[in-house]
């Protein structure tokens, strides 16, 4: 077996390995324009239009901590340029008219924004991590023996929850990591004081002002309180509650001044994921025949029934309590039509400390063979982690026909009409003329009627009108379109001075109605034969044109040039 010593070095040193990687790979020599997502731009826009008075977009995740650290960022940032401008600077006006600037700047490039973002959340991401791998190595618990204080460290840092997330600026990285480490402090002590509950709970909220899908673990949560604390149970469950509460609307102040928005954007989000489309089977099989097509998944899921068998045998009601709470929150998740891997985050990090229970176990069944099988299955588990970590790091920084499509756009005289693949829409400035189109489209109120009743189900008789729209409902549907419009405005604000290209271009997309500056595809293709576009650039192909230009050479879709003047 490894000595305590040597333990504590492989850990640390995979964990700062993988650190700088990810620093290196997505801060020092980020991909294009610096994005991993589009997703990316969700958590930077809506800190820095707070300032504007905007509710912030994505609510359903929440990520409400990034957000206002982007609340903080633009703020320190218009601070620096009054201070550096301040000989310029003649009372308030002039101090205003310095933030409409920064947001001007931050529109026209967001990388040193996303850069910033993605460094902090790293290095926070690396502390949580480093704080949970001492806890493994320094608590004294009858679970923690030495092969799972060898083994639970290296499953936890060697995981796509963490190399995979860790770059993104999604609200993952930093939830999961939050998640982690309060498991930790639950799973292996036998009583917490209320300090420790105070503490926990805090964490609680933190957690779920990042990813609200956590909350699905409240039940095991207060359950463990209860059967940890010695005495007054009941109150300090109770003081529990409160703590998570306070924490998240401190976190998360939006759950008071946009309820409405909070509880349309998560109740409705997952609503709308469990009926995205009919299932023909109880649960969703095609997101188990994809997670069945692994074969690394087997051992994971053998450890796992390994892991719960080595809990369980303990006989302590609050590991019954957590696989309980694991369960059903599968049984609801896998309910779902629509489910992506962040769905089943929460199941996700209960089952790293399975596997390592699962491996403990293993060790203690077969001794030194025990020890040897340990060791190659972890090796096995994390060279499958790392190889999908460095096949989505290579997939973001390849140069792909999409990028390449986007700079031969940048050759085109300023003005050029053209109708865009809505993925360029990050790329390419927009002209005067092309920005007021899509201010008024915006704001169209039939546009935002008819988005209210897709997000409603609303069909036939039971649709909405302008003359029977609630109110209440400009309270909660429509934050998007109160941001577009606050950007637009800026953008107007400045772009007539703007020296650089810009491009008057509509996008398409199959359906509008959460898009209301697009074009439906069909209509937006009839238009361009009709010659309303001198160019479209996209990945499809037009029946009775040929393409005036192909960028196939690099990865990713094709892309095709066609000019409405040549068939």
């Amino acid at each position: 077996m490894i000595s305590s010593k040597n333990r504590k070095i492989v850990t640390y040193t995979l964990l700062a390995l993988i650190i700088l990687s990810v620093l290196i790979s997505g801060v020092i020599f980020p991909p294009f324009h610096g994005y991993y997502t589009t997703d990316e731009n969700f958590v930077a826009d809506s800190g820095v239009w707070m300032w504007y008075g905007n509710t912030p977009r994505g609510l359903d995740w929440p990520a409400s901590p990034s957000m206002l650290f982007y609340f903080v960022v633009f703020g320190a940032a218009c601070f620096k340029s009054i201070i550096a401008n301040s000989g310029s600077i003649h009372g308030l006006v002039s101090i205003f008219e310095s933030f409409d600037l920064e947001a001007y700047k931050y529109l026209w490039d967001r990388e040193p924004y996303i850069l910033l973002g993605r460094a902090v959340q790293i290095f926070v991401v690396g502390y949580i991590m480093y704080i949970t791998i001492r806890l493994i190595h320094k608590r004294n618990h009858y679970l923690l023996t030495d092969s799972l204080r060898l083994f639970l460290p290296v499953v936890l840092v060697a995981c796509t929850i963490l190399f995979g997330n860790l770059p993104v600026l999604r609200p993952e990285a930093i939830s999961g990591s939050l998640f982690i480490l309060l498991m930790a402090r639950l799973i292996f002590t036998d009583s917490v004081t209320v300090k420790e509950v105070a503490i926990c709970s805090i964490f609680f909220g933190l957690i779920l002002a990042q990813r609200l899908i956590f909350a699905f673990f409240i039940p095991f949560y207060v359950m463990s309180i209860f059967l940890l604390v010695a005495q007054n149970k009941i109150k300090n469950v109770l003081f529990s509650l409160l703590m998570i509460l306070v924490s998240f609307i401190i976190f998360c102040p939006f759950i008071i001044t946009d309820t409405l928005v909070v509880m349309k954007s998560f109740v409705g989000g997952i609503i709308a994921k469990m009926n995205d489309k009919p299932m023909g089977t109880f649960f969703n099989m095609e997101y188990l025949k994809i997670f069945f097509a692994e074969p690394v998944n087997y051992i994971i899921l053998i450890l796992s029934v390994l892991g719960i068998y080595n809990l369980l045998r303990t006989k302590k009601i609050i590991y019954f309590v957590l696989i309980g709470n694991l369960f059903l929150f599968l049984f609801l998740v896998l309910r779902s039509s629509k489910i992506y891997d962040t769905h089943v985050l929460p199941a996700g990090v209960v089952t790293l400390f399975l596997i390592g229970f699962g491996l403990s176990y293993v060790v203690e069944l077969g001794k030194a063979t025990g020890f040897k099988i340990a060791i190659g299955l972890v090796i096995i588990m994390s060279l499958f982690h790392f190889n999908e970590a460095y096949a989505q790091h290579k997939r973001v920084h390849a140069t792909i026909n999409m990028h390449t499509a986007s700079k031969w756009i940048l050759t085109l005289p300023s003005d050029t009409k053209m109708l865009l693949n809505p993925e360029l829409e990050f790329y390419i400035p927009k002209t005067q003329d092309c920005l007021l189109r899509e201010k008024a489209q915006n704001l169209d109120t039939l546009k935002m009627i008819k988005k209210l009743n897709f997000l409603l189900g609303n069909k036939g008789a039971a649709e909405l009108s302008e003359k029977n729209l609630p109110i209440i409902a400009n309270a909660f549907a429509f934050e998007d379109e109160k941001q577009y419009d606050a950007q637009y405005r800026i953008l107007l604000k400045y772009v007539s001075t703007e020296k650089r290209k810009m491009y008057d271009y509509d996008i398409y997309f199959d359906s509008i109605e959460l898009a209301s500056h697009s074009v439906q595809t069909q209509e937006a293709i009839a238009e361009f034969k009709a010659g309303k576009y001198q160019y479209m650039v996209t990945d499809l192909q037009l029946e009775g044109f040929k393409p005036v230009k192909i960028f196939n050479k690099d990865e990713g879709a094709y892309y095709y040039v066609y000019n409405s003047r040549i068939q």
